[in-house]
């Protein structure tokens, strides 16, 4: 338990990069393939950062617990933390009580593979 922890708090703060700059993309830059190249290109080395770090992770992970499938859960689930709190925090978004349902399933099959 304690090695799926740490693993997800190693994705956590990449992940958030990566979902804040698709937020805030979403929220305030315009539709237009101009201005998403620019905004882009502004942000490629936020984007490369959050990419060398997940790459990083990923392989010194997969090296460590010798399960590809266990390391992408671990990032699936960092991802989904993410996508909860930053969806609040730019679009006061609160899952229905469907998602939250499925969000459980998905945590008890995380328990399920330890």
């Amino acid at each position: 338990m304690a090695m799926m922890l740490k693993y997800i708090l190693y994705f956590l703060p990449l992940f958030a990069i990566l979902t804040s700059v698709n937020f805030y993309q979403i929220k305030h830059i315009p539709p237009t393939p101009r201005a998403i190249f620019f905004y882009t290109l502004l942000l490629l080395p936020a984007i490369f950062i959050a990419n060398v770090g997940i790459n990083y992770v990923f392989n010194t992970g997969y090296r460590h617990i010798q399960s590809i499938w266990h390391l992408t859960i671990y990032l699936w689930v960092a991802n989904f933390i993410n996508t909860f709190v930053l969806s609040y925090f730019f679009f006061q978004a609160i899952p229905d009580w469907r998602t939250l349902t499925a969000a459980v399933l998905v945590i008890i099959a995380i328990l399920l593979i330890h």
